[in-house]
């Protein structure tokens, strides 16, 4: 669970200090059996952020696609500090097939600026490459808050940097209010409203 950021909304609370990382070994072992036991057909590598680490990235999604299993990667694209970085992270991905999913939202942002988005965005989109974006809202339906209104913005002002690389999907959902999230972001959406009417 290391990471470049230490987002309020993440369910795993990931850290910016140094952190164990998966076995190679351990991770294909597990990815084997799966398949054999339950006919695995895909894979999702995330973190932390997989960016940190990205020969065992690329490592894992070739042996991955090597046993006919879809791969994605959930990254925040902190590496993309350049074209040319972004290129160098998400081009052996694309090249084995493999799709990416970026987090774009208000809670990313104090971490990791728009243009590494922007940059991992543009390299995506001249590979060809299947991506889509997946943004976390405190309340997705209403987005009253201001970190709900500073998410669209940011979707808004990215559309209007890149008016041609519309990702394939664009997730909007509300926060997982688990981990780190339930600690640090439930007054802000609890505040106001009263006790719940629906079934927990």
């Amino acid at each position: 669970y290391q990471c470049t950021a230490v987002c309020d909304h993440c369910r795993f609370k990931c850290t910016t200090d140094s952190a164990p990382v998966i076995d190679f070994d351990m991770a294909m072992r597990c990815v084997s059996e799966l398949k054999k036991l339950n006919n695995l057909d895909h894979v999702v590598l995330l973190g932390g952020e997989p960016g940190l680490f990205s020969d065992l990235t690329h490592a894992l999604t070739s042996a991955v696609r090597q046993l006919g299993i879809a791969a994605r990667i959930e990254t925040n694209a902190s590496y993309a500090v350049s074209v040319e970085r972004a290129y160098d992270f998400l081009h052996p991905l694309y090249a084995l097939d493999a799709s990416v999913m970026f987090s774009l939202d208000a809670f990313h942002e104090d971490f990791i600026p728009l243009d590494r988005i922007r940059n991992a965005m543009q390299v995506s989109y001249a590979e060809d490459g299947q991506y889509c974006l997946e943004m976390a809202y405190l309340d997705a339906s209403r987005r009253e808050h201001p970190r709900d209104q500073r998410t669209d913005a940011l979707l808004t002002e990215l559309k209007q940097q890149l008016p041609n690389c519309s990702p394939s999907k664009i997730y909007q959902g509300n926060v997982l209010f688990n981990g780190r999230a339930a600690a640090k972001l439930a007054p802000l959406v609890s505040a106001g409203r009263g006790l719940p009417e629906d079934r927990c």
